[in-house]
């Protein structure tokens, strides 16, 4: 059985971002607006109404990471105040494929997505971003954020925006929703489920469970800290969340020995500005 498909995971948690957001794209006509889009590469991108956050959508096909789309700005976007914030980042709404979203066992094909920001003082600067693949599994639209610090070379230009590329590592067509500019002050949370021979347990719920020697413990963790691009890391033996045994968002793991354990599930944010959350639940072992 695949156990993932069957887990409650969530979370009804409000992301905390600033009311000072500036949208540089939010789904309107560009009949309306002073933005032009191009295809580069061998890449396509084409406004569309069929799948939309809020109006419209760029509907854009990747050819690899060299073939996508470019967004342009006739007048300009200013982020030149968001980049003094530590907190300031780029937010991109994306629907992605299918076999992306719908949490299918069948393997990824897209895997990263690169931005290529074009200043009107001339300097490119561009980044490549991992898809947070748990997250993608359990929301229509992607909240690709990413913080303006760790765009190279950004904070050396005049911070005016003249146009946005994007592209991915495969081929695949996503739609753009929004892209906008906030600074986020959401705090990590999260938790983890243990599930033993077909019991699901939840760290929020059972501050000690009794297992088994050697039998299967399927681990899945589950956080949220707004925008930020979760990291996970594992303690199985002594609940010190400094010793990190395994990382990633699930984990398989056997005692094989009798005793008292605590499993620490440490979320950190993968971009290093907020603090970590650490959960942990006591295990007995027969």
């Amino acid at each position: 059985m695949n156990w993932i498909k069957t887990l409650a995971v969530g979370f009804g948690l409000t992301w905390v971002i600033a009311a000072c957001a500036q949208d540089l794209y939010n789904g309107q006509p560009l009949a309306n607006s002073d933005i032009q889009i191009a295809s580069f590469g061998s890449g396509k991108i084409e406004e569309t109404n069929e799948v939309a956050l809020n109006g419209n959508s760029f509907k854009t096909t990747f050819f690899g990471l060299h073939g996508g789309g470019w967004i342009a700005f006739q007048r300009g976007r200013d982020v030149s105040q968001a980049l003094q914030q530590p907190g300031a980042l780029m937010k991109v709404a994306l629907r992605l494929p299918v076999e992306q979203a719908s949490g299918s066992s069948r393997p990824m094909t897209l895997s990263k997505i690169r931005i290529v920001i074009e200043t009107t003082d001339g300097k490119l600067t561009e980044s490549l971003h991992t898809i947070d693949k748990v997250k993608a599994a359990n929301t229509q639209w992607y909240p690709m954020a990413i913080p303006l610090s760790a765009i190279p070379d950004l904070a050396r230009s005049n911070g005016i925006i003249k146009r946005i590329g994007i592209s991915g590592d495969a081929r695949s067509t996503v739609y753009i929703g929004e892209i906008s500019v906030a600074t986020d002050s959401t705090p990590i949370q999260g938790y983890f489920l243990a599930v033993i021979n077909g019991v699901q347990y939840d760290s929020r719920q059972s501050p000690r469970i009794i297992v088994a020697s050697n039998d299967e413990i399927l681990l899945y963790a589950f956080g949220d800290g707004g925008s930020s691009p979760l990291v996970y890391e594992w303690n199985l033996m002594s609940g010190n969340s400094a010793e990190v045994d395994a990382s990633g968002a699930t984990l398989r793991h056997r005692f094989p020995k009798a005793g008292e354990f605590t499993i620490t599930l440490t979320i950190k944010d993968g971009a290093g500005r907020k603090q970590p959350a650490t959960v942990t639940l006591k295990m007995t072992i027969t």
